[in-house]
């Protein structure tokens, strides 16, 4: 098979069941986020998340411990004038964070040297119908500037994280202004019964995960 994972420019977008013939609410979908080390360099720790949005409810997020960042046993309302809240987020460290969502991260690449980078895994048939977006980000935890790292992308596709089925897209992270150290890379809407990804890139100095949580839900 050839990986010919498609170029998704800025403000571009793609309906998963039309443009790409897959039906998510069907299929395992793999969203892999990888990068390179700066000659010289020994390490790069980037940190890759996903935001579930639910639109016009409120929803309780548990803390998890073990190093599992979270907003505690609260109601987290975000942008309440527009109806959406935070639901949760799939986090690094190989836990399950949102598991009766169908998200799964499978662990924290601390030095940018794995072959792999992270995953995030998104079961489409556990996804719940109260989910209307899926919002994928990245942070640079060491506070590495992205437009100094060699490669950066954010692939999609159908399979595992072994085995890449069907290649779906790609987001480009290397041609950004200077001092970006965190992105927002676009998000899945839930469209009727079907999804559209839109391509709305977000590109920030700070390399803070906590203020992603907000912005993801801004978009």
């Amino acid at each position: 098979m050839s990986l010919d994972f498609a170029k998704q420019t800025q403000g571009s977008s793609l309906d998963f069941s039309k443009d790409l013939g897959v039906d998510l609410s069907k299929s395992n979908i793999i969203i892999n986020l990888n990068w390179g080390v700066p000659a010289g360099r020994s390490s790069v720790d980037l940190d890759s998340n996903l935001a579930t949005i639910v639109g016009g409810q409120k929803v309780m997020v548990e803390k998890k411990t073990g190093g599992i960042l979270g907003f505690g046993s609260k109601t987290v309302t975000v942008e309440e004038e527009r109806g959406k809240r935070l639901k949760g987020y799939a986090y690094y460290g190989n836990k399950d964070a949102c598991r009766s969502d169908g998200v799964k991260h499978h662990g924290d690449d601390l030095t940018g040297a794995s072959a792999e980078g992270e995953f995030i895994e998104i079961d489409g048939s556990k996804i719940g119908a109260d989910v209307t977006e899926l919002v994928p980000s990245l942070a640079s935890f060491s506070g590495d500037d992205f437009s100094s790292l060699p490669f950066a992308y954010m692939r999609v596709y159908v399979g595992t994280t072994t085995k890449i089925e069907k290649p779906l897209f790609e987001v480009d992270l290397t041609d950004v202004k200077r001092g970006t150290r965190s992105a927002i890379f676009g998000k899945l809407v839930r469209d009727g019964q079907s999804w559209k990804w839109v391509t709305d890139t977000r590109y920030f100095k700070s390399g803070s995960n906590n203020m992603l949580r907000e912005e993801s839900a801004k978009l």
